[in-house]
């Protein structure tokens, strides 16, 4: 770990040391108060100090290799949620962990995962939330959503709003759009 820390750069590691939390993070670590797993990091949520330990940790081969892309998405969608009202969080985070991370992490396995599809994902989520808000802007939630509120906010929002629909199709916690076909965007 010293030698990773004041290899190449240690100017770098000087000023991460007294600027960052990324020291206190360690001490954490090495006396036993912070597991030192992905899952501890990504509890930290995302941030470029906590990646560097990240990174770092895997680099030294103290924790396993990931795809830190696609792990980072995990924490950008706990930052994106804790800015949300519960109801529309509760209804985001089904959304996104069943159908956009699930399929991302199929992609993985199959080796096909690429950073488009990533960006994608990240994509749909996005939309998804501003329609959920939107929703509820209008005084109506996702489960009472009609084809008329499909096609307001779709003459002004057209940007991935496609894909949030068609995804969608697939009820989630009986809260999502039903397979019924009722709500869907027309093509314009």
């Amino acid at each position: 770990m010293f030698d990773a820390l004041t290899g190449a750069r240690p100017r770098t590691t000087i000023y991460w040391f007294t600027r960052s939390r990324g020291p206190a993070i360690l001490r954490a670590m090495a006396i036993g108060e912070t597991e030192i797993t992905h899952a501890a990091l990504e509890a930290m949520g995302s941030n470029k100090t906590v990646n560097y330990l990240r990174d770092l940790l895997v680099a030294v081969g103290v924790l396993p290799a990931f795809d830190p892309e696609l792990e980072r998405v995990t924490g950008w969608l706990a930052d994106l949620l804790a800015h949300l009202p519960k109801d529309q969080a509760d209804v985001l985070s089904q959304f996104a962990r069943w159908h956009v991370l699930r399929r991302l992490r199929h992609q993985q396995a199959a080796g096909r995962l690429t950073h488009g599809a990533i960006s994608g994902a990240r994509a749909t989520i996005v939309a998804t939330s501003r329609f959920l808000t939107w929703l509820a802007e209008h005084q109506t939630t996702i489960g009472a959503a009609t084809q008329t509120h499909v096609e307001q906010y779709a003459t002004v929002n057209r940007h991935g709003f496609r894909a949030v629909l068609k995804r969608a199709a697939a009820p989630v916690g009986g809260q999502w759009l039903q397979r019924s076909g009722r709500l869907r965007a027309r093509r314009g």
